[in-house]
């Protein structure tokens, strides 16, 4: 399961965050620079139940007083710090490492950097180690056709690193203003309930405090073998395999891998299947699989 969440800046100022799940806005850039519409932009997140991150715009030089900057104005928010290019500025990882340092010592969460592939190229393709070493996690940009496949642009190691997040597009209409779109890789592949959602959510929120993914696994748990289950009459496919700590795919493999010729028991379970509607409930008694 896959998230997709806006990166917003003053350029979009008063921008509405109904219906993002999460949501990265620009609170400084350099020194001396706080981005106006910061406040009201995690008002309204809060309105909308929006999981809230920060960014600093790192200016080359003087990392110490950027992150004092930073840190009085995005407060306890989790930061992400942006290095790229500005007019003559060309911040490097030295720089970056400056900041992160101060930036914590000053009490401040930090675990995103964004570095994409075209910048680390133009600075001579310098080891992102230090990154690494500081439980830092790569935020790449390609604006390139997106997919969840490994082999996508904004998913390829570059300086001994591996992009958690990519940044794939700069113009998606949101709420009627273009902004930049960032997309993080959850579990439950192919799985697109509202938990999976929740879970991918939770993965990203621990990404955000720990520059770290959360262990593989899901509350609840999930049986050490596979294990047959009557259905209640009261419960959808998707409901009962989310209290499982399973997948509606493996679900579904496992009830035609248990027949052994790939089609379905019961006459109530094929008819079912075939609906393929995992919300709806599932009749009484009918034999479904999880583990």
């Amino acid at each position: 399961m896959t998230i997709f969440y806006p990166d917003i800046s003053g350029f979009q100022a008063g921008v509405d965050l109904r219906g993002a799940v999460a949501v990265a806005a620009k609170a400084t850039e350099g020194s001396g620079f706080a981005n106006p519409d910061y406040g009201r932009a995690k008002a309204n997140a809060a309105t909308h139940g929006v999981f809230f991150t920060a960014y600093h715009f790192l200016l080359q030089g003087g990392g110490g007083g950027q992150a004092a900057h930073a840190r009085s104005v995005a407060g306890g928010a989790p930061l992400m710090l942006d290095v790229e290019a500005e007019g003559s500025s060309r911040p490097g990882v030295g720089d970056a490492v400056e900041f992160i340092d101060a930036y914590r010592k000053a009490g401040g969460l930090t675990h995103l950097v964004y570095l994409p592939h075209w910048y680390w190229q133009a600075i001579g393709e310098p080891s992102l180690r230090p990154l690494e070493a500081r439980g830092m996690a790569l935020v790449s940009s390609a604006y390139t056709l997106y997919t969840d496949r490994d082999s996508g642009t904004g998913w390829q190691p570059y300086g001994g690193m591996t992009p958690l997040v990519w940044q794939y597009t700069d113009r998606l209409r949101f709420n009627g203003r273009d902004v930049d779109f960032n997309a993080f890789r959850g579990g439950h592949p192919g799985d697109q309930s509202g938990g999976a959602v929740a879970d991918a959510l939770a993965q990203f929120k621990t990404l955000c405090a720990t520059g770290k993914l959360p262990a593989a696994g899901h509350p609840g748990g999930t049986p050490a073998v596979p294990a047959e289950r009557l259905a209640t009459g009261k419960e959808s496919l998707r409901h009962a395999v989310r209290r499982e700590g399973t997948t509606v795919p493996r679900a579904l493999w496992l009830m035609a891998r248990a027949h052994g010729d790939g089609h379905f028991g019961h006459p109530s379970q094929a008819a079912y299947i075939i609906a393929g509607d995992w919300d709806a409930i599932m009749p009484w008694h009918m034999v479904y699989w999880v583990g």
